[in-house]
């Protein structure tokens, strides 16, 4: 694991969950929020270091796909603990 990796992985999953949280506005948690939780999820998944191919492309791929997840997976959370 790489330093250049992780900002890399922390930059793609921020925009994978600000683009999520576009495309799926019922699921979006604003922008700062998004961000957020987008760095947190491309940080996990390079933690996790899930395909070691290509280090770089794996930490893009891999962040804007974990980062988009975990925003609908809160925004999910967050819509079904608002409603009755």
């Amino acid at each position: 694991m790489d330093i250049t990796n992780l900002i890399i992985s922390a930059l793609c999953g921020a925009a994978g969950a600000n683009f999520a949280g576009l495309a799926f506005r019922k699921f979006g948690l604003g922008y700062i929020r998004n961000t957020i939780v987008g760095v947190i999820g491309g940080l996990l998944v390079s933690f996790a270091e899930l395909i070691k191919f290509n280090p770089v492309l794996s930490s893009v791929i891999w962040g804007g796909i974990a980062g988009a997840v975990l925003v609908l997976i809160i925004g999910s959370i967050r819509n079904a603990v608002k409603k009755p």
